[in-house]
């Protein structure tokens, strides 16, 4: 697994379907971020070797969430439009519906596209088609949240934990180890979001003098005044 500083799609892609290899010395890592422990798999580095012109697909878990996955589903299509081997682009929104994003990965696999992103809805609903996409040949890279299986090629993390000990800091920071701070974290059941969560909040609790801090998820992306109104 490797935790990228800022790199666009296009060029990892570029790195695990083109003919030059790709060397250690290429990859960086945010600071604070350090890589997960355990098995850390390498792939061959020309073992998805094609020419160009390519065809990318995305599979996106929801691109109206929030201002972040509106900015990754524009920036990925700008990258790829400046990259002269990736001559199609397609992406697709799931729009946080485990089924549709099965049929659109299932639907890429179909169009024999020569890479796949995915940013998997939850931990478990793209996993049989992700292995699908593998089994034909197809690359995948696992984009912005984990999977419990293992059936893809790389993956590309934003460092879930730093994040988390990076935003409690600030907050701390801001209002002071008297402060109040009220953790309201929406759709606990996708991606990060529940790693970032435990990461905060166990920052605050060591640095806040006061109670430790109230974690409340709504379960939904859609109900973030739900959650405020609750805490007020």
């Amino acid at each position: 697994m490797t935790y990228f500083k800022p790199a666009t799609l296009a060029g990892c892609l570029a790195v695990a379907i083109s003919s030059y290899p790709a060397f250690a010395q290429d990859t960086f890592l945010m600071d604070g971020v350090t890589a997960r422990e355990g098995d850390n798999p390498v792939v061959e580095a020309d073992k998805y070797k094609k020419d160009c012109p390519w065809t990318i697909g995305m599979s996106h878990f929801g691109v109206n969430a929030n201002t972040w996955t509106v900015q990754v589903a524009h920036e990925s299509e700008a990258a790829a439009a400046k990259n002269d081997c990736i001559t199609k682009f397609i992406l697709l929104d799931a729009g946080f519906d485990q089924k549709k994003q099965v049929a659109d990965i299932e639907d890429l696999v179909a169009q024999n596209v020569d890479a796949i992103i995915v940013q998997p809805v939850t931990s478990t609903s793209a996993d049989a088609s992700i292995a699908k996409a593998v089994a034909a040949g197809i690359p995948v890279v696992l984009h912005t949240g984990r999977i419990e299986s293992d059936a893809y090629t790389t993956e590309i993390q934003g460092g879930a934990e730093h994040f988390g000990k990076v935003m409690g800091d600030w907050l701390v920071n801001e209002v002071g180890t008297d402060g109040k701070i009220w953790f309201c974290a929406v759709s606990p059941d996708t991606r990060k979001t529940p790693t970032v969560t435990t990461a905060c909040c166990s920052l605050l609790k060591a640095r806040m003098s006061r109670s430790s801090p109230r974690n409340m998820a709504t379960g939904s992306t859609t109900r973030p005044r739900t959650c405020v109104r609750r805490f007020i």
